[in-house]
């Protein structure tokens, strides 16, 4: 009667406390009533009214926080300071250094790894308490890789102050360099103000966020380790200097090595000045005959082996991939397939043939209100994958050759896009599909170049399929008994980090330099949280791989099948989705040869390298029409200022491959176009190409 009259503040307290103290049930009754009088108040919480109390703090602030301890027992921000560690990061404001990464490196895993060391040291029991852990423990931590991810987010464009360094934050770390940001009297600030106004140093535009993200299970999340404001006028060398500080930082802890794992990947979103640095970097030299992961990976024909110091790969979003693919439907300028021109107005005409899609349905996948939205993308990629059931009675026989190659088209598609978004699928069919979608690819770039693909978005997702096999060639030699999930690769941790900075103060996208780092820092303790209690967190509706309202993420528990590495065999998935790439090109009497063109584990070509060695596809400079708008780079941007276009460092021109076209199937009589052609003779409303066959020429990057 007394709980059903009023409100007992912490009644689940104040009957734990009563039980420990044994008290009788009177006494509990008369706490009850004194409770709600507001004469007794129960002490003592959980763990998880802690991480509840810090959730309120960084999501809602310390009054909302302050009116949760009073009406509903939550703990205050005394007790919570007490009970929780708050992550605090140290930002950059010219170029990060080598002792600002260490430091937040000790600040966001430094707790980690003395929780593995704690838990280790309890589970083994040594018999001193100065004993490390025996050789048995060692297989319970660092069994498995890192990524390092790095990606830009928004920030107000105005100079704030740290307290701590007594300087000024938020301008460029191009050019802060030229000025002196302490703040040493008012002069100071009139100086930083006139160099402003000069252009001799500039409001950063964005910040670069460089994190660290685990393959494992133990450490979910990203972490930041470095934060440093930028005008986006770094070159591609000065943006490997930074990564190879990080790189450094990670070498120079053991404990992070030992206990967290090696580095393998670097992941981006295909930012072009980045995609220049990953290339010379992370591209720069060739595994060998001795090395170890030549026994696995050096037995997959086609595979580009070339790898960046203690052999980290390069990697890119596969969700930022999907979208790309996506939008590429929807240009005018589309795909060529065989004879074929499939672009916007070709895919709407038979897309409006599928009985489930309404005209409005059709018209939301070819004209999508945000381009961003990864579902959408998934669902227009699907929808082009279902053509292929369709009956075909009422065809013309121009309608009949355009659904021959939307049909290649979808089995493209739907093999890149099914590993990354199928529960249930084992690592072996994933590494299938990737393979099947990495050779039909390879052979219809071969044919029609950047007609069929932009040359980035080839190479970016060639990169993509190389560095899953090579994490799980990686995650064999140290140990063969985890698990890898696909979807861990690419740079989306750190993009859901971004998703819980947004989150604060009110949902508002706009902050200065200052606010990001104390955000980032609330992000962290957000995403503990969340990755402790997951049953709290919505998740974010634009990053999903469906709209389903219950449907989960994609997370390490809901994922089905079966992902033990030891349990893949990489040649023979590999041989496996090159014998499907052949059989679904030869419906378009397309043989690619690829015996012939992968004759030797010395090939002068590789998916990478399709036209021949040394020219990457990637590295191109020319306008990108997956994306939403790019623009050529001009000719002295800080994207262009590498290597000669298109070439490997260190690379030389050399002649055309002459062995460059597909083969012809027997009995079938294809007619191919080069791209100079297809940009004469190609119709702004699709269809078929009559030309006369021509001869592959030189790459133009």
């Amino acid at each position: 009667m007394a709980i059903a009259s009023g409100d007992p503040r912490g009644v689940k307290h104040l009957i734990m406390q009563g039980l420990k103290e044994r008290v009788s049930t009177n006494e509990l009754i008369k706490r009850v009533d004194e409770s709600i009088e507001g004469f007794y108040h129960a002490r003592g919480y959980t763990a998880f009214d802690f991480d509840l109390a810090l959730l309120i703090l960084r999501l809602g602030g310390r009054k909302l926080l302050y009116a949760m301890n009073q009406c509903l027992a939550i703990p205050s921000i005394r007790a919570l300071r007490r009970a929780r560690r708050f992550t605090r990061l140290m930002p950059s404001f010219g170029r990060p250094t080598i002792s600002e990464v260490r430091w937040n490196l000790s600040e966001v895993l430094g707790p980690k790894i003395q929780q593995l060391k704690d838990a280790i040291h309890h589970a083994t029991n040594p018999p001193s308490s100065s004993a490390g852990p025996d050789a048995a423990s060692r297989k319970l931590y660092g069994r498995t890789g890192i990524s390092v991810c790095w990606d830009e987010i928004s920030q107000e464009e105005v100079a704030c102050y740290f307290p701590h360094a007594d300087s000024v934050g938020g301008l460029c770390r191009e050019h802060c360099g030229r000025v002196d940001l302490r703040l040493r009297s008012f002069q100071s600030a009139v100086n930083i103000a006139e160099d402003l106004d000069k252009g001799k140093v500039h409001f950063g535009k964005e910040v670069s966020v460089l994190a660290v993200a685990s393959f494992g299970e133990d450490l979910r999340g990203a972490f930041p380790v470095a934060v440093s404001p930028t005008c986006k006028s770094e070159t591609p060398e000065e943006g490997a200097e930074i990564l190879r500080t990080v790189f450094a930082a990670w070498k120079d802890d053991p404990d992070l090595t030992e206990y967290l794992g090696p580095l393998w990947t670097f992941a981006s979103d295909g930012d072009a000045g980045r995609r220049a640095m990953v290339y010379s970097m992370l591209m720069a030299k060739k595994i060998d005959l001795s090395h170890p992961l030549y026994k696995i990976v050096g037995h997959l024909p086609g595979l580009n082996l070339n790898v960046g110091d203690d052999d980290i790969t390069a990697d890119f979003d596969w969700k930022h991939e999907i979208k790309r693919l996506g939008r590429l439907m929807r240009t005018q300028d589309g795909i060529v397939i065989g004879d074929t021109i499939v672009n916007c107005h070709t895919m709407t005409r038979h897309l409006s043939r599928i009985p489930q899609l309404s005209a409005v349905a059709v018209d939301r996948l070819m004209n999508p209100s945000d381009s961003q939205d990864v579902p959408r993308a998934i669902d227009l990629l699907r929808a082009i994958s279902s053509l292929s059931a369709l009956p075909l009675d009422d065809y013309t026989p121009t309608e009949l050759q355009e659904h021959r190659a939307i049909t290649i088209v979808g089995e493209m598609l739907s093999a890149f896009v099914d590993a990354f978004i199928s529960p249930e699928w084992s690592l072996t069919q994933q590494v299938v599909s990737l393979s099947k979608y990495a050779h039909m690819i390879f052979a219809l770039y071969r044919q029609h170049q950047a007609s069929f693909m932009p040359h980035q978005l080839y190479g970016d997702t060639q990169t993509t399929v190389k560095n899953v096999i090579f994490c799980i060639a990686k995650q064999q030699l140290l140990d063969g008994n985890q698990r890898f999930y696909l979807y861990d690769t690419g740079d989306d941790k750190l993009e859901e980090l971004f998703g819980n900075v947004r989150m604060q103060g009110g949902h508002n996208p706009n902050f200065s330099f200052k606010q990001l780092v104390d955000r980032l820092g609330a992000a962290i303790d957000i995403d503990a949280v969340f990755t402790a209690h997951p049953e709290l967190h919505q998740g974010s509706r634009r990053r999903k791989v469906t709209r389903t309202e219950h449907a989960d993420h994609l997370n390490h528990a809901s994922w089905t099948g079966d992902t033990v590495v030891d349990n893949v065999n990489l040649r023979s998935a590999w041989a496996e989705g090159r014998k499907a790439a052949t059989n679904s090109l030869s419906k378009l009497c397309i043989a690619p040869g690829f015996d012939v063109l992968f004759r030797s584990s010395s090939s002068s070509i590789d998916m990478l390298q399709p036209i021949r060695p040394g020219k990457f596809p990637g590295v191109s400079m020319e306008q990108d029409r997956s994306l939403d708008s790019e623009a050529p780079a001009p000719a002295n941007s800080p994207a262009t200022r590498t290597t000669s276009t298109g070439t490997a460092p260190g690379e030389s021109e050399s002649e055309p491959d002459s062995s460059s076209s597909n083969h012809v199937a027997p009995g079938c009589n294809t007619r191919t176009s080069s791209s100079a052609s297809l940009q004469g003779e190609s119709s702004s409303a699709g269809g078929v190409i009559n030309n006369s066959e021509s001869e592959l020429g030189e790459l133009v990057m």
